[in-house]
């Protein structure tokens, strides 16, 4: 049977003080000493979970045994918090997150800092998550560099969010490459931003980003306009009636989403 959510903060807060006194390398370390540990981060590893709430709930249980065994370090405490995210005991997620962010872990500082921007467990706090993130950013997370630059791309601090994206997109983020294409093409005037532009779009659109890929062709376009517009008026507005068609039908198969904090950069 699951454990009561208080049951389980009891048990967190017991793996807190544990470690808290331990060094900070020793924090860091991998976690799978005990068999409920090993269960628990197979259950949390990415390309191995399931989409269903009732896996995730035995996935919390077990991480909730892993914790009462092992309790020695606040990357178990946010494999832990990560299981109650993807059960949607949301409330769960952030008290074990915050637990983990206060000891330093820059992991459960990025998650934590998703669950204050998407007011989920905790009040809608823009500001708190900007201030996670960027603990989490600093001590080099990619993911957290990439929210980072979302966030400032929400506010239209674009030279800002440029920074942060190159960052991840440098560490091999794809989406953060695609961001940060954009960025440079639409919000930052001058041909070396272009051409910068350019190599983050092709970079991501070769890992297979459809929002890149799409964002090229606008950017091969927009060079065709250029060229039409030396030869005359006619031509010049004759192009621009074309790329508009074009971008119109993209636009209706490809519009993208973006993830939970509803970054969109597609079809501009």
């Amino acid at each position: 049977m699951i454990q009561s959510l208080p049951s389980l903060i009891a048990t967190i807060r017991t793996a807190a003080i544990a470690a808290a006194l331990i060094s900070p390398a020793i924090a860091q370390a991998e976690v799978g000493i005990s068999r409920e540990a090993r269960e628990c981060d197979a259950r949390t590893v990415p390309e191995r979970s399931s989409d269903k709430i009732a896996d995730w709930l035995r996935a919390v249980e077990a991480c909730h045994k892993a914790a009462h065994d092992d309790i020695s370090t606040p990357q178990l405490i946010t494999i832990l918090g990560k299981a109650f995210e993807k059960a949607r005991q949301y409330e769960g997620a952030a008290f074990a997150y915050n637990i983990a962010a206060d000891l330093g872990y820059a992991n459960a500082q990025d998650n934590l800092g998703a669950l204050y921007a998407n007011g989920e467990g905790v009040p809608k706090d823009i500001v708190r998550a900007m201030v996670l993130f960027r603990k989490a950013a600093d001590q080099g997370l990619a993911n957290a560099q990439l929210n980072l630059g979302k966030m400032y791309s929400d506010k239209k601090n674009f030279a800002q969010a440029a920074i942060w994206y190159r960052k991840a997109a440098e560490q091999g983020d794809i989406e953060a490459a695609s961001h940060l294409g954009s960025i440079l093409y639409n919000e930052v005037d001058g041909p070396e931003n272009d051409r910068e532009a350019v190599y983050w779009l092709k970079k991501a659109a070769a890992a297979g980003d459809l929002t890149a890929q799409n964002n090229l062709v606008v950017v091969e376009e927009n060079r065709r306009v250029q060229a039409r517009a030396a030869r005359g008026p006619s031509e010049y507005d004759r192009t621009k009636q074309d790329i508009e068609r074009s971008r119109q039908l993209r636009c209706g198969s490809y519009q993208m989403s973006g993830n939970r904090m509803g970054m969109s950069m597609s079809c501009y």
